[in-house]
Order: C-alpha cells, then structure tokens, then sequence
C-alpha cells in the first residue's frame, strides 16, 4: 500500500494556530486576522491545515480556515485565495461565524464586539495610537 512508506513509529509536532474540543468534536483552524492571503500562500495553508486535520485521526474531527474578520465586509461574500482549495463554506469560519464558534456559551458576536468596543473605549486606545504615531514622526 502506497501510505505505508509514510508510516512512521515516532511522534511528529505541527504548529496549529487555534485547536479545541467543543464538548463533541475536535476542532482544527488555520486562522487569519482578514484572510487575504496571496495566492501562492493558500496551498501551504491549506496544506498545514489537512495534515493536522488528518493526524489527529479521532472519527470527531473539523477543520476550518477562519478569519477574525471579514476583509469584504461582514455579511458580504468572502473573495480569498484559500477558497480554491478547501470546500466553502462549509470548512470556512469567516468574521461573524467564527467567533460565534469560540465564544462562550450566551456571549454572541453582537456582546462580544459590543464589549470590545467599550473596553477600546475606556483604554481610549486611538488616543494611543495618535500619541505614538506622533513621536515615530517627530
């Protein structure tokens, strides 16, 4: 059988970026902040996803490729490179849908950004940024 030859007795470590078990199944993601990968990125990509996704051997399985956001706007069609590669959406978590996966139970994406907004409110973070932009230009 043609796999053997890459059967091996040892154990081997792959990065992955996001990893959990959700009560039912494992999940596996490669995760973006947008998901605007060129072109000749997406197939390692999506490379490094299925041979994790495959290691893990478990009949309980998922793999997604996921972004924090969406590049094209939330609740628009998502345009990337990976999509050539991998089933959409099914093995896709974009913006919305992939936080609605990892939050916690009752905190949905509206809470969440909610809540993010007040805390980037309260740090006033743009007032840092201005500041810091200010001093490289000085």
């Amino acid at each position: 059988m043609e796999a053997q030859k890459y059967k091996t007795s040892g154990f081997h470590k792959k990065p992955v970026d996001l990893a959990f078990f959700d009560g039912t199944d494992w999940v596996v993601l490669e995760l973006k902040a947008g998901g605007d990968l060129d072109s000749s990125n997406a197939p390692s990509n999506v490379e490094k996803l299925l041979t994790i996704y495959a290691g893990l051997n478990v009949p309980n399985s998922k793999a997604y490729f996921a972004t924090l956001y969406n590049k094209d706007g939330e609740g628009n069609m998502w345009k990337g490179a990976v999509k050539k590669h991998m089933a959409f959406p099914e093995m896709f978590l974009i913006g919305k849908r992939f936080w609605n996966t990892i939050l916690p139970q009752g905190i949905s994406y509206e809470r969440f950004t909610g809540l993010y907004g007040m805390a980037m409110e309260e740090l006033d973070l743009n007032m840092w940024i201005r500041q810091m932009i200010e001093r490289t230009v000085k």
